[in-house]
Formats: structure tokens, C-alpha cells, sequence
């Protein structure tokens, strides 16, 4: 559900201009959250949001770099997941 909210947001941006579900996606997160673990809810919707709106890296008109800047994008994302897993097995 917190994948939908973020895809929800992102749709909300001027390319596809649905701006009626900027309103949705925030009252999708908090009934999600409800239950508890708000803050990863909150974090995976923001994290799928920015994933999408970076779809104007690929337009840069210089080549390769595009591809340059996801790789490096999804080296982080990696990096940060290892770093939880590793936090989750040591102390969980």
C-alpha cells in the first residue's frame, strides 16, 4: 500500500497531471499506518515518489550519463538496504 501511495503522488506531478491523487496518496499512507510502522510506511512511499519524479535524468542531453547517475542512484539504495539489515541482524 505504501508503493501505491508513492506511485499515487508521483502521478499527481505535471506529466501526467492527475492532481486529484496528490489528495489520496497522504489519506492512503495514514490509514496504512494506522497499525503502526509509520515511519517505514511514510519512507517507502517517499522513497518510491522520488524513484519516479527522477525520471528527468534520463533526459539529460549528454550521453551515457544518464545511466551514469541511476547506476550511482542504485548503488546507494543498496548501500542504505545492507546498512539496515545489517543494523536489523545485530541488534534484532
Amino acid at each position: 500500500m505504501a508503493i501505491a501511495a508513492g506511485a499515487l503522488l508521483a502521478l499527481a506531478f505535471p506529466r501526467t497531471n492527475i492532481a486529484g491523487s496528490a489528495w489520496i496518496a497522504p489519506g492512503l499512507m495514514l490509514f496504512v499506518a494506522r497499525g503502526g510502522n509509520g515511519f517505514r510506511i511514510g519512507y517507502l512511499a517517499g522513497l518510491v515518489h522520488y524513484l519516479i519524479s527522477l525520471s528527468w535524468l534520463l533526459h539529460i542531453p549528454v550521453r551515457f550519463y544518464p545511466i551514469l547517475g541511476w547506476i550511482a542512484l542504485a548503488g546507494v539504495v543498496v548501500l542504505a538496504l545492507l546498512y539496515l539489515l545489517a543494523k536489523a541482524l545485530l541488534h534484532g
